[in-house]
């Protein structure tokens, strides 16, 4: 893998003003979109991601992190009442710790590129673990909004469309509060595990991005098909495809 191309990286501190402000506000967008509002799968760790990345001032990287979380949450899709963990903000937060992330990028594929092994482990550690933490917040949140419901209803009852409109932007404000506390959160924690990690001898970041992309992909397969040997046999091979296919 040392022929690959290797560039500097570039991305600034995720506590300066403007992009703390930038991330914040993803936070929110990205919270309402997995719960309330629109529903547009800006939350989906492809383009959550990105945005985190572009928000630091990479979005190759962003996309890159998008890209191995998307196939590890490929069904977490903001559909029904299902207790889904909370991709959205969770995925901002790692592709904006990737991104920020200084040492050198390694190019993935076109247009990807992930930075060394141990700065993208901490952005993917605490992306998942973010988004498990989430989980139960939302479930939680999701169980106390019988007073929204019953609002809304009586407003349409009583011919009051102003109170349903209302009555769900007061239900979407949670959801877009807890976002943006979650990626403060994860870019606090993050920031400092970065900088805990920084100086360390590292190693090329597709050996991480690499297997837990196919991983994950192998779950999302089995899960699918009910045939697990089968789809983790597929996972394999694809890993190994994908190895070969970026030396």
């Amino acid at each position: 893998m040392s022929d690959m191309p290797f560039v500097a990286g570039s991305a600034g501190s995720l506590l300066e003003p403007r992009a703390l402000l930038w991330l914040l506000g993803l936070g929110f967008w990205t919270g309402v979109d997995m719960t309330a509002f629109l529903q547009i799968l800006v939350s989906q760790p492809l383009a959550a991601a990105w945005l985190g990345g572009v928000a630091a001032g990479d979005p190759a990287t962003g996309l890159a992190v998008g890209l191995v979380l998307q196939g590890v949450w490929s069904r977490a899709l903001p559909m029904g009442a299902s207790p889904l963990p909370g991709v959205g903000p969770a995925s901002v937060a790692a592709g904006a710790l990737a991104a920020s992330a200084g040492g050198g990028r390694t190019a993935l594929a076109p247009a990807l590129t992930v930075p060394e092994a141990a700065p993208l482990a901490v952005a993917l550690l605490v992306g998942v673990v973010l988004a498990s933490i989430l989980r139960p917040a939302l479930s939680a949140m999701n169980r106390r909004r019988g007073f929204v419901h019953r609002t809304a209803h009586a407003s349409a009852a009583e011919g009051r469309p102003g109170g349903v409109v209302a009555a769900n932007l007061f239900g979407a404000l949670p959801s877009g509060l807890l976002g943006m506390i979650a990626v403060a959160l994860g870019v606090g924690a993050g920031s400092v595990l970065l900088a805990a990690t920084r100086g360390l001898s590292s190693g090329d970041g597709r050996w991480v991005a690499i297997p837990v992309l196919g991983v994950g992909l192998g779950q999302t397969a089995s899960l699918a098909g009910g045939k697990r040997v089968w789809a983790w046999i597929g996972a394999v091979l694809l890993v190994g495809g994908l190895a070969l296919g970026v030396r």
